[in-house]
């Protein structure tokens, strides 16, 4: 579990790690903000696609040789960063990065489903998601300082260093998890039979949709937040930072909750408890700033507050969506992987930048009230299978 954990953190380091270097990078290459942000785009094209082309071959062949294949990649990619001579070798780099990345996210998913299921799956799903709220939290403070004491450069021989310990680790602890009899005969053609298993499968489609809209309220939290708390509440840098580390917190709080509670009442209950509170938090979100509610000196805690209450239950429903869709993929656990990790960079993509338009304050609440909204609609249309699943 402990290599598994540092595999799923391998993406928000390679994405967020850096983010403090920005300015040094664009000054020691010789180019604008907006260029260097490439590279972020690239490395999440390179992530989604990956994840496309690593789980279906990861079912194919077995779970170990691609992630010793995307390890490896990930070490010479990182190296590559640091030595980058131009912006453009950079940018090309970046989305090899993501795509050796890719590697970890979907095997890491795909090796739990392997060795459990269930109530049980939800536990070790819910120890993952503990690392994921926490890394985006980690990554830029490790980032920040790397550019202080080292540059640029050295965030990116330390996120060699990563790969270097991921690709130990994975040769050593990580043992081939996936049976033969599931390997499916061909190449293309049998990982597009695959999707279109999964995909088939009516109750996997409608918590990949359900994932989706977890994704939106995600990403447009992460994408609006900082423009939300300091350009419109009138944050310092340090309260913002505060207010993002607590909400990554409650997160792996939430997290580490249900990995207690969901080996017992079961991850389609705890999902639906999750969702319910996140509609709850995300409408009282939607008061608070539809309303326009001014706390005086206070206004800044309570907008971190009401922000808690709409992200944190994340911790439930992250986990105990992947939990149950997993558990829907049958042979194809690699393949349900890649498309649930697909969908979230996709919801991504969609919604940061319409979180952008007009108020940013009331563009994140609307749309994460809404996604919330739809994410009890979904679940009403789901309860007949998600009654079975609990059974």
């Amino acid at each position: 579990m402990l290599s598994l954990g540092v595999l799923t953190a391998v993406g928000p380091f390679s994405l967020d790690t850096y983010l403090p270097a920005f300015p040094a990078i664009a000054s020691d290459l010789q180019t604008g903000r907006e260029t260097v942000q490439l590279s972020l785009t690239a490395c999440l094209i390179g992530l989604a696609f990956g994840q496309l082309l690593v789980g279906p071959w990861g079912d194919r062949i077995g779970r170990k040789t691609p992630l010793l294949v995307g390890s490896v990649g990930f070490l010479l990619a990182s190296i590559g960063c640091a030595i980058a001579p131009s912006i453009e070798f950079f940018i090309t780099v970046r989305f090899i990065q993501g795509l050796a990345g890719a590697a970890g996210l979907v095997m890491a998913r795909a090796i739990v489903r392997d060795i459990s299921s269930g109530r049980s799956a939800a536990a070790l799903y819910s120890q993952l998601a503990i690392v994921s709220g926490l890394a985006p939290v980690v990554a830029p403070l490790l980032g920040a300082v790397g550019v202080a004491f080292f540059s640029w450069r050295g965030v990116f021989l330390g996120l060699a260093v990563l790969g270097a310990i991921l690709t130990v680790m994975v040769a050593t602890f990580v043992p081939e998890t996936h049976h033969p009899k599931f390997h499916p005969i061909g190449v293309l053609s049998s990982s597009l039979r695959a999707f279109g298993l999964v995909l088939a499968d009516r109750a996997f489609s409608g918590y990949v949709v359900l994932s989706g809209l977890t994704a939106a309220i995600l990403f447009t939290y992460i994408a609006s937040s900082s423009f939300v708390l300091q350009g419109t509440y009138g944050a310092t840098a340090a309260q913002f930072a505060a207010a993002f580390a607590a909400n990554g917190l409650g997160i792996a709080l939430f997290a580490r909750v249900n990995a207690r509670l969901a080996p017992v009442h079961g991850p389609a209950r705890m999902l639906r408890i999750g969702v319910a509170l996140q509609f709850a938090g995300t409408a009282v979100l939607c008061v608070f700033v539809l309303l326009r509610v001014d706390l005086g000196e206070f206004r800044v805690l309570g907008l971190a507050t009401v922000l808690f209450l709409a992200i944190a239950p994340l911790g439930f429903n992250l986990p105990n969506i992947m939990t149950i869709c997993m558990g829907q993929s049958g042979g194809h656990a690699g393949t349900a992987s890649a498309l649930l990790g697909v969908i979230t960079f996709l919801s991504g993509a969609i919604f940061t930048p319409i979180s952008g338009l007009g108020d940013p304050a009331l563009s994140m609440a609307l749309i994460m009230g809404g996604a919330s909204l739809l994410s009890i609609a979904a679940v009403l249309i789901l309860k007949r299978r998600i009654l079975l699943q609990e059974h």
